[in-house]
């Protein structure tokens, strides 16, 4: 039975668990998405603003791609967005944010964050229990390999 004690410690937890995705968000929309890094968000950002905007707005259309290319500042990338249709369902709640780059931000701390939940449900599903060295060097190993980087760094959906 639950008492009115675990269940204020219920709440503190959540408020603090939103205050610190807020504060990844913040510090990404602060120091990381200046860095660049935009040729794997803008399209799918830019493809789901097209399709929520204009009912029948086909992501893959010429009209599309070049929003896209305007949103890279013009440069040189593939001529049409290689994520599938259904992506964009995932997509579409980010896209909803403007500017671009708070909405890149938001993207990226919701992604670090389930890549941080999905780190911590694979060690309890395996009943893993790692002591502190341990645990440090799993850590280490789940987050600091240079594809998870990449893949954190361009707000890669995959």
């Amino acid at each position: 039975m639950r008492t009115r004690g675990t269940d204020l410690l219920y709440i503190f937890l959540i408020i603090v668990l939103l205050a610190v995705i807020a504060g990844v968000a913040w510090l990404t929309w602060q120091y990381i998405v200046p860095l660049g890094g935009d040729q794997v968000y803008a399209p799918l950002w830019e493809a789901a603003r097209y399709v929520s905007a204009e009912l029948g707005g086909q992501p893959y259309s010429p009209d599309a791609v070049a929003r896209a290319r305007i949103l890279l500042g013009d440069a040189d990338y593939p001529p049409r967005f290689v994520y599938p249709y259904y992506s964009l369902l995932l997509i579409e709640p980010f896209a909803r944010i403007s500017p671009y780059s708070l909405s890149r931000a938001v993207w990226m701390a919701f992604c670090l964050v389930c890549y941080t939940g999905l780190v911590f449900v694979a060690m309890m599903l395996t009943r893993w229990r790692p002591g502190i060295w341990g645990g440090l060097a799993f850590a280490l190993f789940a987050f600091g390999r240079p594809d998870v980087l990449r893949a954190l760094f361009v707000g890669n959906p995959a």
